[in-house]
C-alpha cells in the first residue's frame, strides 16, 4: 500500500498505524522523516494476531477495556456460530486480478473452519497467495466465496 503522505500529514495525526509488511518503507521512512509518529503493528495471520492488534490500538487510544469488550463480544458470536454438519469444499476468493486466495495461516481459514467448511486450499502454508482458475477447477469447490477488496 502506498499511503497519501501529503494527506496525511495535512491531518497532523498524534500518530500513524501501519501494518508490517502491508505499507511500502518508502513510504513510512517519509512519513518518519516528517516528524510523524509511526507505529507498525504486526501483520495480522490469524484471528489471535487480529484480536493482539485491536488491544494494542486500544491501548493506543486509552480504550483498551472497551476494546476487551468488543473482542469479547466477538468470540462469543464465533463461539455460538452453528456448524454445517456436512462439510463443504469452499473456495474463498479475496483478489479478482490476480486471482487471490486464503491458506491455512488466514484468519478467514480459522473462522471457516469453525463454520464447517473445509478451505480447498488448506494445504498450502500461507496466509494469502495467488492462484489459477485451472488450480480452482481442480479442486472443485462446492461452495465460491467472493470477499470484495
Amino acid at each position: 500500500m502506498s499511503p497519501n503522505i501529503e494527506l496525511i500529514y495535512s491531518l497532523s495525526p498524534d500518530f500513524v498505524i501501519t501494518e508490517k509488511g502491508m505499507t511500502k518503507i518508502s513510504g513510512i521512512e517519509k512519513l518518519k522523516k516528517l516528524g510523524l509518529n509511526v507505529i507498525e503493528i504486526k501483520q495480522a495471520e490469524n484471528f489471535d494476531d487480529i484480536k493482539n492488534n485491536f488491544l494494542f490500538i486500544g491501548e493506543l487510544l486509552n480504550k483498551k477495556i472497551l476494546a476487551q469488550k468488543i473482542i469479547d463480544k466477538i468470540n462469543q458470536k464465533l463461539n455460538n456460530i452453528a456448524v454445517n454438519k456436512n462439510k463443504k469444499d469452499i473456495f474463498v476468493q479475496i483478489g479478482q486480478k490476480p486471482l487471490i486466495t486464503v491458506g491455512r495461516k488466514s484468519y478467514i481459514n480459522e473462522i471457516l473452519d469453525k463454520a464447517g467448511y473445509n478451505n480447498i486450499f488448506i494445504n498450502i502454508d500461507k496466509s494469502y497467495f495467488q492462484v489459477s482458475r485451472e488450480d480452482v477447477m481442480l479442486k472443485k469447490p462446492e461452495v465460491i466465496f467472493e470477499v470484495p477488496m
